[in-house]
């Protein structure tokens, strides 16, 4: 199995990291100027949804390739797709979410008309593992 890992770019890690300091300011300000419990469940799911994830995700997303198999983790997310179902292979450049770090993405079709986006840094060495060419 080779394991690929994203490229990031610097401005999406800049939001990811900003996200989790104003989550983690913000918590610490509820902590200890609130004292009811809704406020900190309020606390909690800040810190889950505004530092957590976002970390997560920045730390996480990687590409695997096996004999058959394609497996995408990006944080919480996962997709296994049967190299055999790929139907194309494109550059794309769209601001559309998914399991690409950065502008510079590869648009994977595959099953019916379904498609990830994902930005693999060795974009060449990927698709060598692939054992498609780009199309």
């Amino acid at each position: 199995m080779k394991v690929f890992k994203s490229k990031v770019d610097m401005w999406l890690m800049l939001i990811y990291f900003s996200s989790a300091t104003i989550a983690i300011s913000g918590v610490i300000n509820i902590i200890f100027n609130q004292a009811d419990l809704s406020s900190y469940l309020s606390a909690f799911a800040l810190l889950v949804v505004g530092a957590f994830l976002p970390l997560w995700i920045l730390f996480s997303t990687h590409y695997f390739v096996d004999d058959d198999t394609l497996l995408i983790k990006s944080g919480p997310f996962k997709w296994n797709i049967a190299i055999a179902s790929i139907t194309n292979i494109c550059n794309s450049q769209s601001l559309f979410s998914g399991a690409a770090l950065s502008l510079q993405r590869l648009k994977i079709s595959y099953g019916d008309n379904k498609s990830v986006l994902i930005s693999p840094k060795l974009q060449n060495e990927f698709l060598a593992a692939l054992q498609l060419d780009s199309k």
